[in-house]
């Protein structure tokens, strides 16, 4: 089985070959001492896929004036956040307080409105966080492994795809249904 560091680095050659516009706005990896730092301030238990994942690249530079949100997201709904939006969101999530236990949540993706892609660090599991749909987190993967496997089989099965100048593209019913299959 493919290691965290593998399935980002086969994500980012699957963005390199569909020559993503979401590249040049990736913000440089983050150093495994200043993560551990980091996450020992916000009283976040660093595991190992998180870890790797801010090692890939600190989330993507938002907002940016004048591009839409499509040409910096990964996934629907979801731009990478840097290290800096992580904290931010994540106050916002406790103050929110939608869920049991809000500070055991972690935000990695979302819409930058209420769209949120959620780490539970104590199980590893992700859930989303969409208030004004209804959605007070639902599970979605298992793990960030998990999720970068789903992403990975979307873009390979043709679910989604990148429009060099308008970003992410999506087949609608088939990322539906590819969701419930999880």
């Amino acid at each position: 089985m493919a290691s965290t560091t593998e399935k980002l680095q086969k994500l980012e050659s699957i963005l390199v070959v569909q020559n993503a516009p979401v590249l040049p706005y990736l913000n440089p990896r983050a150093g495994r001492e200043d993560l551990l730092k980091f996450f020992g301030e916000q009283n976040i238990e660093p595991i190992p896929s998180l870890i790797a994942l801010y090692e890939w690249h600190n989330g993507v530079r938002f907002p940016v004036q004048g591009i839409r949100q499509s040409v910096i997201e990964i996934l629907p709904m979801g731009i990478f956040y840097s290290l800096d939006q992580l904290a931010g969101s994540r106050k916002d999530i406790i103050r929110w307080n939608y869920m049991e236990r809000p500070e055991e949540y972690v935000p990695l993706f979302g819409s930058g409105e209420d769209d949120i892609f959620l780490l539970k660090y104590t199980s590893g599991e992700i859930f989303y966080l969409s208030p004004a749909a209804g959605s007070y987190g639902e599970f979605q993967f298992k793990s960030i492994d998990g999720m970068l496997e789903f992403i990975i089989e979307c873009y390979e099965q043709g679910i989604f795809w990148i429009d060099p100048s308008s970003g992410l593209e999506i087949k609608e019913d088939e990322y539906s249904a590819k969701l419930q299959n999880i």
